[in-house]
């Protein structure tokens, strides 16, 4: 499969319209080969850490079932210690009372020969007979012996009891030892389960992340699978957006034409705004004076208004004092003609007048309140006439700012329309180029994706077949580690069977696609094998030879070894002898040295008192100071005598030391030499048992050579390499039973 597809790619290599279609699909093969390697890696992984997960959940049971066997042990222990510090209590009791009793019967002695002591007393004192003071004597001595007895067996009692309470002691120091070893052990195992969980988490954990790492494996595929997908949707789509760029190309041109006619329409609709502003300028500037006019006029009013309101309130003033006077002599008057013609009172006079006055003063009063509200009302009308005004002015500005804008904003738009058609004009020439170029291509594409159409169907089809294959090589693959699984979970209990047989099978798992491929390649090896298992098997029997040779040599240079330790014993006990002399020597020489101090002393006084008797015989000759000088000359021949016998002694020791130096290096070369060939020894029998090793790894491949020669195996084809999946063929019979 992968020389077809580099077949497919070195196709392609030589168009360029298909570089990116090249670049894609080696990407998705490198990507394809790396998750298959990633696929073969993780599912070896998780086998390897599920068997580690079940060899170590087995140990972790064993080690609670031992935690929990320490546990009983434990309680059972200290059940016994309860028993047996219950017996050394109840010991103690038994202790205590007999002492008390042992107490009493002293009492109880000394009581009685009290007793006999009074009698003895009394009977000489009272003249009784000398035969009941026998029988109270017997009987005395009678319970005495009886006491006795029962005190030797009370101590006995409490003999044996300190005896009883001494191995109980020892059984409860010896149950704490233990109680201590096995708290020491249940924290190891616990130490352990801890450690085990731990690792069993971790490797959870591993097994999650490898879990983790085969989805997104798959992802990835999946991911290349839909960007090929893509790549051929980009194909189609380049074909829709030639067909569309043509219709944009017509469009263009259509679009083009319609701008020039709306460019003409804008410049004169310019020119049109242009006439138009000029005269809303010139109105404005009208309308600006009017206004101007109109609040002239209305500050006037204003001030007209104001006068008027105080001239209306001075005359309103003057009016009513000029109506109360002339009411005031309309009404003497009136009363005076009144009262003459009538004789009415002055009381109902006054209510009249009163009536009368204040009827006028309402008619008054009404009519000043009309004059108010109609000035009020042409106040308002003013007012409104100036806030229209002022509406007015406001618009306009708008409307000359409006206008303004527009014009700012059609002169951009008619530039713009004007860059349009220059750019539309360059992309028509552009786009003109292009359409001849992509019809040439299009006619290339065309039949290049008639002919990649093809390849796809043909992919397509041999894609299912080898997913079909892969998801029943992935069963099988799913089959076999349940197989293995359960397998090893028989076999966990005998941990170096299961370790041989896993190296067993992860050998013959690594060598079995390259002994499937080569077999005729591995016959040979089995010949040269053979021929080098004969030289290896006399090789061998030479290594043996010379083993016991050297086995031989060993032993001897073992026996003068032992030999020589006994030697260098002799000659230990022979220094140790030496040294103490030397050492009594040298105590005996300080001894000397000390009397030799006291001579020279003596020989200093004897040399003064010599001196001392030389004047004085000078002066007169006496026989004592002859004696004197004989007993220096005595000493002196003494102190020469010891001072040879420490030099010889000094001579001796320096003898001895020397022979010991000797014997020592001796010792030493016996040493290094029996340390060389042990060294010797050590590297036959690694070479030995090297060669053994070799000549069994060598059987084993043989076996393993001779079991692959069976029909199951089936040579490889030659034609070219083929994509595997997992390990195994993808072929149903390149299929391997191990």
């Amino acid at each position: 499969m992968e020389k077809e597809l580099q077949e497919v790619l070195n196709e392609l290599v030589g168009e360029e319209s298909l570089e990116k279609f090249r670049v894609e699909y080696e990407k998705l093969i490198i990507a394809l080969k790396k998750s298959h390697e990633n696929e073969k890696r993780l599912m070896t992984k998780c086998r390897e850490l599920k068997a580690e997960i079940s060899s170590n959940s087995l140990k972790v049971e064993m080690a609670l079932k031992l935690s929990h066997e320490d546990q009983t042990t434990i309680l059972s222990l200290k059940k016994e210690l309860e028993k047996a510090w219950e017996m050394q209590d109840a010991s103690n009791e038994r202790e205590k009372t007999y002492k008390e009793t042992i107490k009493h019967l002293q009492h109880d002695v000394e009581h009685l020969n009290d007793l006999v002591e009074q009698s003895a007393l009394l009977a000489a004192s009272e003249g009784k007979s000398v035969g009941d003071l026998l029988k109270l004597k017997d009987e005395l001595t009678a319970e005495r012996d009886t006491l006795l007895s029962e005190v030797v067996t009370l101590r006995e009692n409490i003999e044996i009891t300190t005896t009883k309470q001494y191995e109980a002691e020892e059984a409860n120091m010896k149950a704490q030892e233990k109680i201590l070893q096995l708290q020491q052990d249940i924290q190891v195992c616990q130490n352990e389960c801890s450690r085990e969980t731990r690792q069993k988490e971790k490797l959870e954990k591993e097994v999650k992340q490898l879990r983790a790492n085969i989805e997104a494996q798959h992802l990835e595929i999946k991911s290349l699978h839909a960007q090929c997908h893509r790549s051929h949707e980009e194909h189609l789509k380049m074909e829709q957006h030639l067909h569309e760029q043509k219709v944009v190309n017509e469009r263009a041109s259509k679009e083009l034409e319609l701008l020039h006619l709306r460019n003409i329409k804008l410049q004169h609709e310019n020119e049109h705004n242009a006439i138009s502003i000029e005269h809303l300028t010139n109105e404005n500037h009208q309308r600006a004076s009017e206004l101007k006019m109109e609040k002239e006029e209305v500050s006037q009013m204003k001030h007209e208004i104001a006068k008027l309101t105080k001239i209306r309130e001075n005359t309103q003033k003057k009016l009513r004092m000029i109506e109360g006077q002339k009411l005031e002599q309309m009404m003497d008057e009136a009363l005076s003609n009144f009262l003459a013609q009538s004789g009415l009172s002055i009381m109902m006079l006054v209510v009249i007048l009163i009536r009368v006055a204040a009827s006028d003063e309402r008619d008054r009063l009404c009519q000043l309140n009309q004059q108010q509200d109609w000035l009020g009302g042409e106040i308002e009308t003013a007012q409104k006439h100036l806030e229209c005004d002022k509406r007015k002015i406001d618009e306009l500005i708008r409307e000359k700012e409006m206008l303004t804008k527009n014009l700012i904003k059609a002169a951009n738009a008619t530039e713009r329309q004007l860059d349009l058609v220059k750019l539309h004009e360059q992309t028509k020439k552009t786009l003109d180029q292009e359409i001849l170029n992509y019809k040439d291509e299009a006619q290339k594409q065309r039949k290049i994706i008639f002919h990649l159409e093809k390849e796809r169907d043909r992919y397509i089809n041999e894609a299912s077949d080898l997913t079909q294959k892969v998801l029943l090589s992935m069963e099988d693959l799913k089959v076999q580690e349940m197989e293995i699984f359960e397998y090893k979970k028989k076999i966990a209990e005998a941990d170096t069977k299961l370790k041989q047989q896993q190296n067993l099978y992860e050998a013959v798992r690594a060598e079995r696609n390259n002994y499937s491929k080569s077999l005729l390649d591995t016959q040979q090896e089995i010949m040269e094998m053979k021929c080098k298992m004969k030289a290896m098997s006399q090789e061998t029997g030479q290594l043996t030879e010379e083993i016991r040779s050297k086995d031989a040599a060993l032993v001897k240079e073992h026996q003068e070894f032992q030999r020589v330790e006994k030697e260098k014993e002799a000659l230990k006990a022979e220094l140790q002898k030496m040294k103490q002399q030397a050492q009594d020597a040298k105590q005996y020489m300080e001894n000397q040295d000390r009397e030799e101090q006291k001579l020279i002393k003596m020989i200093s006084e004897t040399d003064t008192e010599k001196a001392r008797l030389k004047k004085e015989l000078e002066q007169a000759s006496d026989p004592s100071t002859f004696e004197l000088i004989q007993k220096i000359h005595s000493l002196q021949r003494r102190l020469i005598t010891k001072s040879e016998e420490v030099v010889e002694k000094e001579l001796l020791l320096q003898a001895v030391t020397s022979e010991l130096n000797m014997y020592e290096t001796q010792t030493q070369e016996y040493k290094y030499e029996i340390e060389r060939l042990a060294e010797e020894l050590r590297n036959v029998k690694k070479k030995y048992y090297m060669q053994k090793r070799k000549e069994q790894t060598c059987r084993e491949k043989e076996r393993s050579l001779v079991q692959a020669e069976q029909p199951l195996i089936m040579p490889q084809r030659i034609d070219g390499p083929r994509f595997t999946g997992g390990g195994f063929s993808m072929k149903q019979g390149n299929k391997i039973a191990v």
